[in-house]
């Protein structure tokens, strides 16, 4: 490994480890406001100053290893993600952390970013699928790009063969009306049910 393929792998380390740490204490804290319980999933939010962290959580019949090992393969985004129109896995760095590229719908424009993603299990057991945006240029932008500043599943067990598990999202809100976070949040909610539905026909 050369020293400029060192740096970027030593860059997507310190991105993955930072979110990780972002997502776990956004978990813990105790200022979510419940927003709604409906068939077994609760959503919940906490409005700071220009962004809001938003969290989706629900029981699913399926045990850690399985969900966390269909969480962090982005080739199952599609699946799970209707906006998605393209992923491709641009590599894979040391200690299992990946380099993806995801093209997608928002609304009738397209828009893409380029995230690490990795998994990290606490010694509780809880663990965490985590991605955050990195600089990429030797990826070639098709559309607009755009960056995610946190995003991630925290994954708990429950028995051998149930988990809960939460989907954590910082959404930034400078420049987009109310009616625009409400509707990003309620597409949010279609998320873990459309991930339960994907697993149920996982062998």
């Amino acid at each position: 490994m050369n020293p400029e393929e060192e740096k970027e792998r030593e860059t997507a380390t310190n991105l993955f480890n930072s979110v990780v740490e972002m997502i776990r204490n956004a978990d813990e804290d105790e200022r979510w406001e419940l927003v709604k319980e409906k068939q077994g999933q609760t959503r919940m939010k906490i409005q700071a100053h220009k962004h809001v962290y938003t969290k989706t959580q629900c029981e699913m019949p399926f045990s850690c290893q399985k969900v966390v090992s269909f969480l962090s393969d982005p080739h199952n985004i599609s699946s799970f993600d209707p906006t998605t129109e393209k992923v491709e896995l641009i590599k894979t760095y040391p200690e299992n952390i990946q380099l993806v590229y995801n093209k997608f719908k928002v609304g009738t424009e397209s828009r893409e970013i380029v995230f690490v993603q990795g998994v990290h299990t606490d010694p509780d057991n809880v663990t965490c699928v985590a991605c955050k945006s990195m600089d990429y240029d030797q990826r070639p932008e098709e559309v607009p790009r755009v960056n995610v500043n946190m995003e991630g599943f925290v994954v708990r067990p429950m028995t051998e063969n149930s988990c809960t598990v939460s989907w954590i999202v910082k959404m930034e809100t400078e420049g987009l009306n109310t009616d625009c976070v409400n509707r990003l949040e309620k597409d949010q909610g279609k998320m873990l049910p459309s991930i339960s539905t994907q697993l149920g026909g996982v062998a």
